[in-house]
């Protein structure tokens, strides 16, 4: 070691967040939601945190550069501060000046590039005396930086804490010699984790090369997004881990006035007033849908999206011919989500319901090409029934889909939290969901509490139960005439909506640091 450098007290509320995703810069899932909220929330109790993440192409209108550069033999990179509503660190230069936030044949040099940069920038911050107490790293993108940085600090001496939070398991393995390469560590060096301060290799060992479990094993305390996915992580790192594993939930910045203000700002009409939802859906889906703006701001992923169109004659935003009950779905193209469950379902969904409107709204992603062909030639198949927006959709629009909706379908094979059940909660929107993670935690079942629910868990990946599930929903909340049953449920909703919100997170974040940094 080179000898203990001394933490200064003004340094104690220091911490980074490391993360792949931000609001602020190029958001793809809900990981970017979680880091800068967690972040600000923790600005308001007085913590100093910043976001430190990769710049993406993006640029911010008030920046400063910190006078630190680091030369590799392909490219100069440097780091930018960018004062938004939470304070990032932007790291730019060569690979992270590219838009595509997962290259999917580079993401893995990628993490390690970034965990080559930010541990340099972090040995800078010791020479600097702005050294963070607490390293707070977001999926395994962060891994290599917390290795890397983890390495360092007890070379220092340095009694810097690491806590690793999981917002979706991966079998991803980095072989140890790309460590060794990128981060400029040896088999020997020190590394301090769960069992005490050991070789870099015997820990590499014990994970057998995954990465989530490395950077569990290296670190102080592994969080996740919700009470119901501890048991995952625990089963995946090892049943001996389960004292170090706890959850913050994640939140949503909507609420129900919110709603309300983009329903008065685009229909002019009391959002309170029960009429109101079947007028904005039949305005929504024979007039109103044809308006919605969506972006793509990945070059090839657009090219892709508009070449797809074209090849088989689709109009994405194209309005429908009648009103019906509308189904809503959302998320990242992927099978993880679910979207393959639907097209099988579609037949069946069809002859329950005829009348059934469907709208996805969907982001494209690298690797997903195959699947969203797949969507779109569903479209050609099912005219009358099915739409598809492509990419990121205008805020009043968006929350103008969640409110007109007649249920929000969550089909997820698995989900460590899923925001999308609480935005769909915050617009009154009762939720079918798979019975897995965080929206066990979320979805309260109508069938075991009509009290208090606000909507149907269902077997991840039936056919069946989706169908039955959401003919159970239609019933409910469109063809029955209980409009006071229908209020009921929808209030359910927006009420289990409140109890998530990031003030509450960062309050059991702040439970977690005190226990890792003894304070």
């Amino acid at each position: 070691m080179l000898g203990s450098l001394e933490i200064k007290w003004c340094d104690l509320l220091k911490i980074w967040f490391l993360t792949f995703e931000s609001i602020y810069t190029r958001k793809i899932g809900g990981l970017a939601e979680v880091p800068p909220r967690l972040a600000l929330e923790l600005r308001k109790l007085k913590y100093d945190t910043w976001v430190l993440t990769p710049g993406h192409g993006v640029e911010c209108s008030e920046e400063s550069r910190i006078p630190y550069r680091l030369e590799t033999n392909d490219a100069e990179y440097y780091f930018e501060e960018c004062l938004f509503e939470t304070p990032h660190i932007l790291v730019k230069g060569g690979l992270f000046n590219e838009s595509t936030v997962y290259p999917k044949h580079r993401l893995v040099e990628k993490a390690l590039l970034f965990g080559r940069i930010v541990s340099s920038y972090y040995k800078f911050s010791l020479e600097s005396g702005q050294t963070p107490v607490i390293v707070h790293g977001n999926d395994w993108h962060s891994v290599p930086a917390l290795l890397g940085i983890n390495a360092l600090s007890v070379n220092y001496g340095v009694k810097t804490r690491f806590i690793y939070h999981i917002h979706l398991l991966t079998s991803t393995i980095i072989a140890m010699n790309d460590f060794i390469e990128y981060l400029n560590i040896y088999n020997d060096t020190w590394i301090r984790g769960f069992k005490g301060i050991l070789s870099f290799r015997e820990y590499y060992d014990l994970s057998k090369g995954f990465v989530d479990k490395l950077g569990s094993y290296i670190s102080d305390k592994v969080i996740t997004v919700s009470n119901s996915f501890v048991k995952n992580i625990v089963r995946n790192i090892g049943l001996e881990h389960s004292s170090r594993v706890d959850y913050v939930f994640n939140a949503t910045t909507w609420d129900w006035s919110s709603v309300c203000k983009s329903i008065e700002k685009l229909f002019k009409v009391d959002p309170f007033e029960l009429s109101s939802r079947d007028y904005v859906r039949k305005l929504l889906l024979t007039k109103y849908l044809s308006r919605i703006n969506y972006s793509i701001e990945d070059s090839f992923l657009k090219k892709f999206v508009e070449e797809t169109a074209g090849k088989y004659g689709v109009k994405y935003t194209d309005c429908f011919d009648k009103d019906g009950p509308l189904v809503f779905l959302s998320g990242r193209v992927s099978r993880q989500k679910g979207f393959d469950i639907l097209i099988k379902a579609l037949d069946k969904l069809i002859t329950e319901i005829p009348d059934i409107r469907l709208i996805l709204a969907v982001i494209p992603t690298h690797g997903s090409e195959e699947l969203f062909k797949k969507l779109v030639e569903t479209i050609v198949l099912y005219r009358e029934h099915l739409r598809l927006i492509p990419g990121l959709v205008d805020g009043d629009y968006y929350r103008s889909l969640y409110y007109a909706s007649t249920v929000y379908l969550a089909l997820s094979r698995f989900e460590p939290f899923g925001l999308i059940s609480l935005e769909s909660m915050a617009s009154g929107t009762p939720v079918v969901a798979s019975r897995t993670g965080g929206f066990i935690d979320t979805v309260i079942d109508l069938r075991r509490d009509m009290e208090r629910g606000n909507g149907l868990l269902i077997e991840p990946g039936s056919v069946d139960e989706l169908v039955n599930g959401v003919r159970f929903m239609v019933d409910l909340m469109y063809y029955r005439e209980d409009r006071e049953l229908a209020a009921r449920i929808r209030n359910n909703c927006i009420e289990r909506s409140r109890f998530f919100n990031w003030s509450s997170s960062a309050k059991k974040l702040v439970s977690i640091y005190n226990s890792v940094t003894g304070v």
